[in-house]
């Protein structure tokens, strides 16, 4: 049996009450013991904790690793993450993302149907809507996410999309925005509609704080009344002043609604040269691969390499209002519980992976606990994806942790399934493997990829009451 401890450290397990001095022994990718003073099994690697904090491994609600992303794996493993939601593009491509660069995580995926790609224009038939969301499903994918902000449907069609996956008891992710509205306050509202009383995960709602329609303060507070008046919105934010869209331009103009939002925001002209000199300026990132490390350049470096892409290049800009994202990670219900339910990254491949860096500066001035960051980071968006064993380090759990030292806000180590995946920085995980639905299992064993069915009824997406069981 393959066995490992994890010694001297400091467990924080909210769901199991534990903080203070613990070790920890996992055999067979499972938490086989917790306690102080443990003898370490004979032949288990050994990792000492001492004055380090140990942490269930981080679920992050909102990733990207599909596609030209597909070096989040390693970078989110050196960040702590564990367990990781794609929010974008198709799973295919990340099932193939897993094989060839993996770093041990586990993954669940949602496709990202747009007008005129996977559906036919901006206002589909309930079939086309169907036919599109079924190929998805049997292909691997736990359900859909709407990129309104990005590439908008009606609201109609949103709408429809969204009562689809609930036929389907499939996930469904909004990127707030229609042809009505936009990536913007009035989206939020909107979104809040079209969900027609039923569950959605409302995807980044910090992106939506950024002072288009109100007072950036204003508007994150109305976003916390949205949520709590909604609870059937499953939520989470991001607490990186960097946000990620694209800057492929059709015509002369960002195909990207949210693109263009930013280039307003900065006082630039909304076309190709509009980004160009927001590049020159250092107000626009573009994202560059370097090895498993996605970088971002800016200055001529950017220009040059946006001209080279043909304007198809990922871009950033520092359009995050902190004082909004300190609200939307600590604001609570008037019950107590958190009105956003998780912390998460809008990362992997996007180089914002700064949940514990952040996250701790937040309880370093008192907003959180040390206790709820791990709530936040990790124990609530492993019940956002009906995962049971994860998001605490219980007996029988699965042996997935993150080690990081409080002084200094850094990822020390990062354990999954047991066998470290990351060291000091280092990337030592491969593979992975891939949270499906029944509706994907065959698709998925027959690709050779490790695999764990989830039951979506069981989520806190379908059944709220179960983010604050136990």
């Amino acid at each position: 049996m393959t066995k490992l401890m994890v010694r001297g450290g400091r467990l924080v397990d909210p769901r199991n009450g534990q903080d203070g001095p613990a070790d920890l022994i996992f055999e067979d990718g499972r938490v086989a013991e917790v306690g102080a003073g443990l003898s370490a099994p004979k032949g288990a690697q050994v990792i000492e904790a001492g004055g380090l904090v140990v942490m269930p491994g981080l679920v992050d609600s909102h990733t990207h690793v599909s596609g030209d992303y597909a070096p989040g794996h390693a970078m989110m493993a050196r960040a702590g993450v564990t367990t990781a939601l794609n929010l974008s593009g198709e799973v295919g491509s990340v099932i193939e993302g897993i094989k060839a660069v993996g770093a041990g995580l586990t993954v669940a995926s949602l496709d990202s149907p747009t007008p005129g790609r996977e559906l036919p224009n901006e206002s589909p038939s309930h079939a086309e809507i169907g036919r599109v969301l079924d190929r998805s499903l049997e292909n691997g994918a736990i359900g859909v996410k709407v990129l309104g902000g990005h590439y908008p449907f009606t609201p109609e069609a949103t709408a429809a999309i969204f009562r689809a996956a609930r036929e389907r008891t499939a996930y469904a992710a909004f990127h707030v925005g229609s042809t009505a509205t936009g990536s913007d306050l009035r989206g939020l509202r909107e979104a809040a509609e079209l969900a027609e009383g039923g569950p959605l995960h409302v995807a980044h709602v910090n992106s939506y704080c950024r002072g288009m329609i109100l007072d950036a303060i204003d508007e994150a507070r109305e976003a916390v009344d949205l949520l709590v008046q909604n609870p059937m919105l499953r939520s989470e934010s991001y607490l990186a002043r960097l946000n990620g869209t694209s800057a492929r331009c059709v015509d002369g103009v960002p195909a990207s609604g949210t693109a263009r939002n930013c280039l307003i925001m900065g006082g630039y002209e909304v076309t190709e040269q509009g980004l160009e000199k927001a590049m020159l300026d250092g107000y626009c990132f573009v994202v560059d691969a370097r090895a498993d490390e996605n970088a971002l350049l800016s200055g001529e470096e950017a220009r040059d390499l946006y001209r080279e892409m043909g304007t198809n290049v990922s871009i950033s800009f520092p359009v995050n209002d902190p004082t909004c994202q300190f609200i939307l990670a600590t604001a609570r219900r008037p019950d107590g519980t958190f009105a956003v339910d998780a912390l998460s990254t809008d990362g992997g491949g996007i180089p914002r992976n700064v949940t514990v860096d952040h996250g701790l500066a937040i309880v370093a001035l008192g907003g959180l606990s040390l206790s709820t960051f791990v709530q936040k980071a990790s124990l609530a968006p492993a019940r956002m994806l009906g995962l049971d064993r994860k998001g605490h380090l219980g007996v029988g759990a699965d042996a997935d942790c993150t080690l990081v030292d409080l002084a200094t806000r850094t990822v020390k180590a990062t354990i999954a399934g047991g066998a470290p995946i990351a060291l000091d920085g280092v990337v030592v995980g491969s593979g992975g493997t891939l949270i499906t639905t029944a509706r994907g299992e065959r698709t998925v064993r027959q690709s050779g990829l490790a695999y764990e069915v989830v039951d979506l009824a069981r989520s806190g997406l379908y059944a709220p009451e179960r983010m604050t069981a136990g």
